[in-house]
């Protein structure tokens, strides 16, 4: 929310507009690609987390790797760490390319 700048609010604000259509027009459509950003940055930790936690036992998708590189089955254990690569990959280009795409639109 600090990002925004505070430009247009204060003209908005001049004019006699009330914080509600301030906030509605102004401050909420220029926070927009931070919230999205913060959003997608969060489903990327939340993947790793799992990777992580299931690694020492906590379930998630490190629990399929575990039981993978307990197996001896290298083969399939790469393929997940692969999978999560990729996945990891392209929510962090799915999360650059949506908040370029709306900080063009909002210029």
């Amino acid at each position: 929310m600090e990002e925004v700048d505070p430009g247009p609010s204060e003209a908005l604000a001049s004019i006699g507009a009330n914080p509600i259509d301030r906030i509605a027009v102004v401050l909420i459509p220029g926070a927009m690609p931070s919230f999205i950003n913060i959003s997608l940055f969060s489903l990327e930790k939340a993947v790793r987390s799992s990777v992580v936690l299931g690694l020492v036992g906590a379930g998630g998708i490190g629990a399929e790797l575990a039981v993978s590189m307990e197996m001896f089955r290298y083969d399939q254990a790469a393929m997940i760490v692969l999978m999560i690569f990729v996945l990891v990959f392209a929510v962090e280009q799915f999360s650059s390319s949506t908040r370029n795409r709306l900080l063009r639109q909002s210029k």
